[in-house]
Parts: C-alpha cells; sequence; structure tokens
C-alpha cells in the first residue's frame, strides 16, 4: 500500500545567488534537491515530491535522488514527499513545512529525508496452541511528553489483528526498539492480554529491534487464562455532600497511560469487569500484572471534587477504598529576584507550577505572591516556570518552615498549607549556531538538545534545563534563558516528542553529546553535525 508522507524531516537549503536581471513578478520560481534515507545518506530513487499549486506539480527522484520541480508560480506551499517502504524520520507518518517561493527564486540542494521502515511478524496462539483469530496486536514504545522523567504513556506506532491463523504482520514500522503486545479482541467474553515474548510484566517484556527494509519475526506469543484476582475500589464520599450514584471514573494503566474502564463500558484495553458490583464500589479484573491509577474529578454541589489512588496487582484479590474529597488543597508561595549584593525583589508576572495528581500554575502578583489552589491532597512536585521575563530563571526553592529543597523533593499538600520562598536570577546564559550534515550542508527543521548533567538532574523542573530547539530555514538555533551549568548538546535531522527521555534511545548516543558548562551570563556559539547520519 502506498503511504502519501506529508511533510519534509531533514530539510537544507542554499539559496541561488540574485538574478542579474530583472524578475518580473510573474516570473514563475523552481525547487530542486535530493531524497536521501536518514540514517545512512544514501539516495532514495522512484519518490514522489509534490508542491500543490493551482494543479499538482510533480517529480520523481532519480537513481540519484534528485528532484527538480520546475514552473512554480510564486507562493507558499507544502511539499509532500512519498515511496512505498518509507517513512518519515521522526517516525511519523505526516509532517509538514511551508514552503514560500519569491517570483524567479530557484531554490537548490534541498534535502528531504526519509527513514526506511521494517515489518514486524508472528503468530498469537492459546495455551492449546490454537491459533488465537482477531487478537489485537499492538507495536508500541513509550512516550514522554513534557520532558517527564518517566513514560507519559504508551505510543503505538502500528497494529493489526491475527488472521484465521493467529499470522499477523505489522508494517510501516520505522527502525528502532519497541514493545509487543497481544491482546484477545473486544468481541471476546474473556480479558487477557500478552507482552512479547510471554509476559505479564512490563518489567519482564522483551524489547525488539526493528531494522529498516527488513522483517523481525518474532517467537510464538502464547495467550494466556484470564487472572482470577479482581481489583475492588470502595468509594469513600469525603466532600460533606452527595456524589452521583453513575460516578465516572478514569482507569489507567500504567505506564502504558491507556485508559481502561470508565463508568459504563470497559474499554478492552488492560481490564475488564463490570463498572459497578453496588452502589459505591468499582470493580475490575486487570489483564497484566503492574500499577494502575483511579482518577476521578467532577462538579458536585459542594464545588470541585476529585478522587485519586494507585494500586499495584499482583493477580490476587485486592480491596482498596477510593477517598473522594474536595478541592481545597494549596501552595501559597513568594518569587523574589536575587541581586548581586544579596538583597531580594519581588518578581511579578512569574508563572509557577506544581504537579502531583494533576499540573496547576499560578502567576505571581505585584508583590511576587503566588497562590495555587484547588489541589488534592498529596505529594507535588515543582514542574516548572513556564513564564518568566527574558533572561531570569529559577535558583531554588525552599519550604518556609521546615528545610526541605522543594526542587529536589517536592512538597505534602495537605490540610496544612505549604508556603515557599522561590529565588530566581536575571543572569540566564544563551546558546547559538548552525546544524549541518555531513557534508556540510544546512539542515533547517533539525532538532537540537541541552541534556543537564551533574547538579542539573537533581531539579524537577525538566521543562527549564532540558532545552529541546529546532533551526530555522538557514540552519541556525538559538536557545535563550540557559540554567548555568553542565550539559550535553546533541544534533538531530529531526527527534520523536521526548526523546531524550528515553534511556533506550539515548543509549544509541551514548558518548557522542558535546559536553558543555554554561556559565551565568555565558553567550555560546557553536556549530554541530547531526548525529542521525
Amino acid at each position: 500500500m502506498k503511504l502519501s508522507l506529508l511533510g519534509l524531516l531533514g530539510l537544507s537549503a542554499a539559496l541561488a545567488g540574485a538574478p542579474q536581471t530583472r524578475v518580473q513578478p510573474s516570473a514563475p520560481a523552481s525547487v530542486s534537491g535530493y531524497v536521501l534515507e536518514t540514517t545512512t545518506g544514501k539516495p532514495i530513487s522512484g519518490a514522489e515530491v509534490t508542491v500543490y499549486a493551482q494543479s499538482p506539480i510533480t517529480s520523481k527522484s532519480g537513481l540519484d535522488g534528485h528532484f527538480q520541480l520546475e514552473n512554480v508560480p510564486p507562493a507558499s506551499y507544502d511539499i509532500r514527499v512519498s515511496k512505498d517502504g518509507y517513512v518519515l524520520a521522526n517516525g511519523s507518518r505526516l509532517g509538514r513545512l511551508v514552503l514560500t517561493l519569491s517570483a524567479g527564486e530557484k531554490r537548490t540542494d534541498l534535502i528531504l529525508r526519509m527513514q526506511g521502515s521494517g515489518t514486524v511478524s508472528g503468530r498469537v496462539i492459546d495455551s492449546s496452541g490454537r491459533p488465537v483469530v482477531q487478537a489485537q496486536v499492538r507495536v508500541f514504545r513509550f512516550a514522554y511528553q513534557e520532558l517527564q522523567r518517566d513514560p507519559s504513556g504508551a505510543q503505538v506506532i502500528s497494529e493489526r489483528n491475527t488472521d484465521d491463523r493467529g499470522e499477523f504482520r505489522v508494517f510501516n514500522v520505522p527502525s528502532g526498539v519497541y514493545y509487543v503486545l497481544a491482546q484477545l479482541p473486544p468481541s471476546s467474553s474473556l480479558n487477557s492480554a500478552v507482552l512479547y515474548p510471554g509476559e505479564r510484566e512490563l518489567a519482564r517484556a522483551q524489547a525488539i529491534e526493528v531494522r529498516a527494509e527488513e522483517e523481525t519475526r518474532l517467537r510464538d506469543l502464547t495467550m494466556p487464562l484470564p487472572m482470577r484476582g479482581t481489583v475492588r475500589l470502595h468509594v469513600v464520599n469525603a466532600t460533606g455532600g452527595s456524589l452521583p450514584q453513575d460516578l465516572s471514573m478514569r482507569i489507567t494503566a500504567v505506564p502504558f497511560g491507556w485508559d481502561v474502564m470508565n463508568t459504563s463500558s470497559t474499554m478492552g484495553l488492560i481490564a475488564d469487569g463490570p463498572p459497578s458490583i453496588r452502589p459505591g464500589d468499582r470493580e475490575l479484573r486487570p489483564s497484566l500484572v503492574g500499577p494502575y491509577v483511579f482518577y476521578t474529578a467532577m462538579q458536585t454541589g459542594v464545588g470541585s471534587v476529585a478522587g485519586y489512588t494507585k494500586v499495584d496487582y499482583s493477580g490476587a484479590d485486592v480491596d482498596v477504598d477510593f477517598v473522594v474529597a474536595k478541592l481545597e488543597g494549596q501552595i501559597k508561595g513568594a518569587v523574589l529576584v536575587e541581586s548581586p549584593d544579596g538583597s531580594a525583589r519581588p518578581l511579578a508576572g512569574a508563572e509557577i507550577e506544581f504537579y502531583g495528581v494533576s499540573a496547576e500554575s499560578n502567576f505571581s502578583d505585584k508583590d511576587g505572591v503566588f497562590n495555587i489552589k484547588g489541589l488534592l491532597n498529596g505529594p507535588y512536585q515543582f514542574s516548572g516556570s513556564f513564564e518568566m521575563p527574558k533572561g531570569y530563571y529559577v535558583v531554588g526553592i525552599r519550604e518556609r518552615g521546615r528545610d526541605r529543597d522543594v526542587m529536589k523533593e517536592g512538597l505534602i499538600v495537605s490540610e496544612r498549607t505549604p508556603e515557599v520562598e522561590v529565588r530566581v536570577r536575571a543572569d540566564a546564559g544563551s546558546l547559538e549556531g548552525k546544524i549541518a550534515d555531513s557534508r556540510n550542508r544546512a539542515v533547517p527543521n533539525a532538532v537540537v538538545a541541552m541534556v543537564p548533567q551533574s547538579l542539573l538532574q537533581t531539579r524537577t523542573d525538566r521543562h527549564n534545563t532540558y532545552r529541546v530547539e529546532r533551526t530555522g530555514a538557514s540552519g541556525a538555533f538559538a536557545i535563550p534563558d540557559i540554567v548555568p551549568g553542565e550539559y550535553l548538546i546533541y544534533a538531530w535531522s529531526d527527534l520523536p516528542e521526548g526523546a531524550v527521555m528515553d534511556p533506550w534511545f539515548m543509549e544509541r548516543y551514548k558518548g557522542k553529546g558535546l559536553p558543555v558548562r554554561v556559565a551565568p551570563g555565558g553567550r555560546l556559539k557553536m556549530d554541530l553535525t547531526i548525529l542521525d547520519e
């Protein structure tokens, strides 16, 4: 099946010199360049490159990967590139970059990068060796959204159902490291699942490596019998008001990040069970061993209420109270700017965010004071300062009345409201430069990442210490407001979201990061070469 791939991942453009003759406003433009395989840099022949003007203008790359688009009306366009068996370099099948052409412009050496894909195949059988028909087989990896240290969820790359022989072939999988999960179909009266090579616990699952233009054949996956143990939640109303009988509840299998059951039905992913056993109770029977998060939030007659608990399921029965309470927790504090003479002044307009059950934030006022309200009691960590004047950064956070480094240890929201002091400075560093490929061609839309080292790794505000930016049309990048400290710098033609937090991904680039130290107020300049070529 042919995939239409919208976008371009690696883009390298060199503008032709200014024309010596006057160009008419309606003069057509032209675009030429090469389609290359991401990791090897080898040319890809037979790829279709298209811009959509009044009618599509298409060129097919030759044996050397070269393409040329002529008589393109001056305007802004999406460029599309497609070829059977290839995907975009970041693992996505769809992407987008707008190319703007002026009248008479001749843009050359435009580099479009695609990545060869592989196939995962195998068979799912039951404990008697019979084929499991219509089992759902997912090839997935873990995503790290918002630069979370732990996975924020499982990203399903591709999935297929088994045929009448229990066979499956999952194709168009970008090269990389993945896990495989097989589950009984939603139409089944039973609920069971297995992780390759035959495990019910993620920690025991075996990752597989998929290579471009190769088929990875797996050993047979044996679907186990459903587990007998159930998780029963006893809903405890601590709101002081009434709760609806059909209490809506979100249940997530950690670290998959998939919802597995709501009030009225099961979602058929990881667990099954009736929505309620008796008024006030919830019960389900998971199909995988591991932690599960139960969460609910709603508006009632007494205001906003929520409930949260985490259960470690081992296959045996679990009974736990699920307390629903009013959202009355708070975190109070002040943001102060440290001066070289040791004095401090309040800072207005700084957004301070903490996360626990959920992420909540508040802006400091003219006196530097903030108050984050509507929290469910429990542990919270500082997740970052997402709005801050240019050049400012958080130095540290202390909890008043306690010798607690909140940046490392977090804090507890309870009947006692924690009060914190957020210290900031105005001497952040900066980094700028250019990214090129191995032939010294500029790579627009490339990714530069700063990975913190040493003491910076202990901070919980990874949004502020892990810095990821993209290059512009000339391959140039600029990273402002850097927290001073030690970093490793990496560059790629493209990067899946949060990949710098993925240990499987970063292991491949061990020892390849460029060590730098950003001093207070430091202004660094450096040129980088992409690592994924």
